[in-house]
């Protein structure tokens, strides 16, 4: 059926008719209503798993086991470990520029020869003491 046969014959239908064809559109996308209402339109993925557990994926029952162990959905379970290799994995902020020059070193403490106190020190505190 064509989508303009389906909305003509939409028009000539009742509502109970049109409820079921609507549900038959979205079925033949592939897409339920729920799942496209509970979206936040970001973009998925597939995710399949392993036919056994290993340091490099795991198997669905293992992903159940935890859902039902901690109270989340799969995906929440997925997401905080994806969420955890991230923190581990990548770096908490970009590289530096590198090690200082001789240049840099010599301002750096002419500088602060000139903005250090100068004189006796009355009393020191150490933390590792």
């Amino acid at each position: 059926m064509s989508a303009k046969s389906a909305t003509s014959s939409m028009s000539r239908s009742g509502p109970a008719k049109r409820s079921a064809l609507r549900r038959r559109e979205t079925a033949v996308k592939g897409v339920s209503a729920k799942s496209r209402k509970g979206s936040t339109g970001g973009s998925g993925f597939l995710l399949k798993f392993r036919g056994a557990d290993s340091s490099y994926g795991v198997t669905r029952g293992t992903v159940k086991a935890i859902s039902n162990t901690l109270g989340l959905t799969e995906t929440q379970v997925v997401h905080i470990a994806l969420s955890k290799l991230a923190q581990e994995v990548l770096p908490a902020y970009e590289p530096d520029d590198g090690p200082l020059t001789q240049e840099q070193l010599v301002a750096l403490r002419r500088d602060a020869r000139e903005r250090l106190a100068k004189g006796e020190v009355l009393s020191r505190q150490s933390l590792f003491g």
